[in-house]
Order: C-alpha cells, then sequence, then structure tokens
C-alpha cells in the first residue's frame, strides 16, 4: 500500500478485525508531505477473513474494508 500526504503529520495506520480489535499497527509516526510512503501488509500470520484498514492522520481518516484469502 503506497500513501501520500498533503502536509507532514502524525499518522497511525492499523489493521482491525471485525469485530473492532486492533490486529496490527502498520505505521504510527511522522509521514513527510508530497512524499511517497509504501506500507506492506504481512497477513502471514492472520486467518483468512475481513478486515478493516484504518488510515488516522492528523487532518484526515481513511477506513478500507480488505479480505484475506489463502
Amino acid at each position: 500500500m503506497t500513501l501520500r500526504v498533503r502536509e507532514k503529520q502524525n499518522v497511525e495506520v492499523a489493521l482491525y478485525d471485525v469485530l473492532g480489535q486492533k490486529v496490527r499497527t502498520l505505521h504510527d509516526g511522522a509521514l513527510e508531505a508530497n512524499s511517497p510512503h509504501t506500507l506492506t501488509v504481512d497477513g502471514s500470520s492472520l486467518a483468512s477473513g475481513v478486515y478493516l484498514l484504518q488510515v488516522r492522520g492528523d487532518t484526515f481518516q481513511a477506513t478500507e474494508k480488505i479480505t484475506l484469502a489463502r
């Protein structure tokens, strides 16, 4: 996954199960403005199923549903 922010800010990228429990934090810290940041989701230790990927910054929040299938 690649993300880019318009201004330097703190960003947390986390993966949640369908019950809302955080299963993994992929990033938690500052990201520089206008620079692509690539994050890799290693799902090898996760069960197949639906997860929510949440990206929260100082000025935004986005959530995407992802499906992990083996």
